[in-house]
């Protein structure tokens, strides 16, 4: 029988098994000290703050250029440019919801 052992860092002796080790283990991951945490406070809601804007704005500008490009470069009348710009502009507020709801669900479960 061979008599090689493997030591690891940080982990305990063979014989120890039943004692408990003093470092303390953390549940979850690492948080950053709240300092820089408090710094960070205005940049991370400066970012929401934009991509609210942008998710707000994006439905009416497709709405909008989406029915001034249909009857310019298509030809279709006003009420059929209208149709396509609000049938687009429905896709892209289902695509919103898919997404706001996989997010959702995916915090759920976490």
């Amino acid at each position: 029988m061979s008599t090689l052992k493997v030591k690891y860092p940080g982990r305990q002796e063979a014989g120890s098994i039943g004692t408990r080790s003093k470092r303390r283990r953390s549940s979850g991951p690492r948080r950053a000290p709240t300092g820089l945490r408090l710094r960070r406070l205005p940049f991370r809601l400066l970012r929401w703050v934009a991509l609210v804007i942008i998710l707000a704005a994006v439905p009416f500008f497709l709405l909008i250029r989406g029915g001034v490009f249909a009857y310019h470069q298509w030809g279709l009348g006003a009420w059929p440019s209208l149709a396509v710009s609000a049938a687009a502009t429905a896709l892209l507020l289902a695509l919103y919801a898919w997404a706001m709801g996989r997010r959702i669900r995916a915090q759920g479960r976490g």
